[in-house]
């Protein structure tokens, strides 16, 4: 829990996984580290997920603000 308050954060669940393995030499399964993180926890990661490489953040605002695209 302290990791994962830390600024910099955990980038994913299974580099939290790979984390336990090589600090404790818990070999912890994929989804007990989920399970435990998101509703133990109750925490997310602090990356956010990456975006498209042709996202459009005006198009985006666009829609929000009018309810329809700007072509």
């Amino acid at each position: 829990q302290e990791k994962l308050a830390q600024p910099g954060g955990m980038v994913s669940y299974k580099a939290i996984q790979i984390w336990l393995k090589e600090t404790y030499g818990l070999d912890v399964p994929y989804s007990t580290v989920f399970g435990t993180v998101k509703y133990r926890l109750n925490t997310a990661l602090k990356v956010p997920r990456p975006y498209a490489e042709n996202y459009d953040q005006a198009a985006v605002d666009g829609f929000k603000k009018n309810g329809s695209p700007e072509i």
